[in-house]
């Protein structure tokens, strides 16, 4: 346009998204100005000058330019005869043209041992081939950069038999997984899914790259012969992944408050924020707990959508009326009360509302009913229980809540050394208790059936399932109640039927008995002991009167 150069047109230059050819080495390839890298280094160090083979104004280095020097490179390959004087044979066959920027940079773990002066390391000094271990230092393997993406169905999962930067890249990350899997007690099965799914891994990745994408990473998981999930956690661990996946908090979050009017959102919002991760003065709420207490307003919210615009509109009727409503998930209504009240303290504290309608309420409405009274289960379902075959691990969880009250919480957090089969003793919160024979019996069994079904497990809790034999993260809650699948009881009900049980059997109302036998605490073990001895009210007891008179002193 009007004979002029791209210097003078800046809207005439080629987008640096597209590929295109390096001016001065005529390399094609996605460049991010006219020339590739390796020429602005390379016109940095030498002057411009007539090439004498090429016969090009471009930088020159002993009277050859880089292309020329690449040319003759090509050629001593083929007749073994690299000097100068073999310049002049690159007039005669021609340029050879190639990809740009091919030569990648890469952060490799140095494991101590002496790195040998290969083609593919040569520029490695040697102090850093001696390197200690636990030092990084960066390699460089010949890599061709993607110029253009495959959709993610087309990309092959496998990598070529001719693709030698991406072999290089997998040999070198492959013992990761030897590793990894001799330290976490991974199967074998675990352990070649591992690194059938790395080799998927590097094989969508752009040659190279040394962070891999987790989103991506976790596509690979579709079919039963791949494990992303144990493949991410080998990533973490070596310091390769990028985890660009949405919080799943996140997300939840989004999504429930799509659900609410726009003026209710924000303040919704923050107030979810400082439950979920505190602030100077709060701590944060467990996940468990925010979640409930959304759950437990979500429906006066939308009810409030209806006829209000802002939270700053609700007044104390409308908190009553949402109060007085049926709870959501049924439930005394004590946890609503407690998530309201939270809500508007927080808006109050922020200064976004002028007063708290949670405050100075009646006391029927806020007040929590009294708690159920445990009862005894009946004697053909604890025999249905005590009938069917069950696996070691379910027994064993059975044994622990029926015959020793133990909680969720208490049998997700033993392990094998607090179970001491030689004395007759298991240790549950620090305490030792002794081992009847039923109980020493599932523990014997469960183990040595841990033994055989993972014996390189390294997860450090006695119960273990085939998920969590592979890391060192406790079972969950609900599998704990598998146990009991099928029967007309939870664990809940086996540990107060123990308890309760306990209560007959002392014969007398002694709640500091239960407390120290079970670890509960005393207003709950006085909850067990009036179930059993009904309940005891002081004031209507006979007030007994001393000794008086002289014939006390006597």
């Amino acid at each position: 346009m009007g004979n002029r150069c791209f210097e003078c047109q800046p809207s005439l230059r080629p987008s640096t998204e597209l590929p295109r050819s390096c001016r001065t080495c005529l390399a094609w390839g996605r460049l991010d100005g006219s020339e590739c890298k390796a020429c602005r280094g390379f016109r940095r160090t030498y002057p411009e000058d007539i090439c004498g083979s090429c016969v090009r104004p471009v930088p020159v280095a002993d009277g050859h330019c880089r292309l020329c020097r690449h040319q003759a490179r090509l050629l001593a390959r083929q007749t073994g005869d690299y000097a100068p004087s073999a310049q002049h044979r690159v007039s005669a066959s021609g340029q050879q043209l190639f990809l740009a920027d091919t030569q990648r940079r890469i952060t490799r773990h140095n494991s101590g041992r002496r790195v040998a002066h290969t083609p593919d390391n040569r520029d490695i000094d040697a102090d850093r081939a001696t390197a200690r271990p636990g030092v990084w230092f960066p390699a460089a393997w010949p890599v061709h950069q993607e110029l253009f993406s495959l959709p993610m169905a087309e990309l092959p999962l496998r990598i070529l038999c001719d693709d030698s930067p991406r072999q290089a890249w997998f040999a070198h990350l492959e013992p990761a997984v030897a590793r990894t899997a001799e330290a976490k007690g991974w199967s074998e099965d675990v352990r070649q899914s591992v690194a059938l799914t790395l080799e998927g891994a590097v094989a969508l990745h752009e040659a190279g790259t040394p962070q891999f994408l987790a989103s991506r990473v976790v596509l690979l998981g579709g079919d039963g012969k791949r494990n992303a999930t144990r493949t991410l956690e080998l990533l973490a661990d070596i310091g390769r992944l990028d985890d660009d996946r949405a919080v799943p908090d996140d997300q939840w979050v989004a999504n429930q408050l799509a659900l609410l009017p726009t003026g209710f959102r924000a303040d919704v919002a923050d107030w979810l924020n400082a439950l979920r991760h505190g602030g100077t003065r709060r701590r944060p709420k467990a996940r468990l707990t925010w979640q409930n207490y959304f759950g437990q307003i979500r429906p006066a919210l939308l009810a409030w959508a209806a006829e209000h615009e802002t939270l700053r509109e609700i007044s104390r009727a409308d908190v009553v009326v949402a109060l007085e409503a049926p709870t959501p998930h049924g439930g005394d209504g004590h946890t609503r009360v407690t998530a309201l009240r939270s809500l508007f303290a927080f808006l109050k504290s922020q200064q976004r509302i002028f007063a708290d309608p949670s405050r100075r309420l009646e006391r029927k409405i806020t007040r929590r009913p009294q708690q159920k009274i445990p009862t005894r289960l009946p004697a053909p379902t604890m025999e249905g229980i005590g009938r069917t075959a069950h696996t070691p691990a379910a027994w064993l969880i059975i044994v622990l809540t029926a015959h020793h009250a133990l909680g969720p919480a208490q049998i997700k957090a033993l392990t094998p050394h607090d179970v001491d089969l030689a004395n007759s003793r298991i240790t549950v919160n620090g305490h030792p208790r002794p081992l009847d024979e039923l109980t020493r019996q599932a523990l014997a069994r469960y183990l040595a059936y841990r033994a055989h079904r993972w014996p390189g497990t390294a997860n450090p809790h006695l119960l273990i399932t085939q998920q969590t034999a592979h890391h060192d993260r406790p079972v969950s809650r609900a599998w704990l109640g598998y146990a009991l699948r099928g029967h007309q009881a939870t664990l809940s009900h086996l540990r107060q039927d123990r308890i309760l049980d306990e209560a007959e059997a002392i014969g007398a109302r002694d709640p500091l008995h239960l407390a120290a036998v079970f670890g509960i605490k005393p207003v709950t073990a006085q909850r067990y002991a009036d179930a059993v001895h009904g309940r005891h009210d002081p004031t209507t007891e006979p007030e007994t009167q001393g000794p008086t008179g002289p014939e006390h002193y006597r």
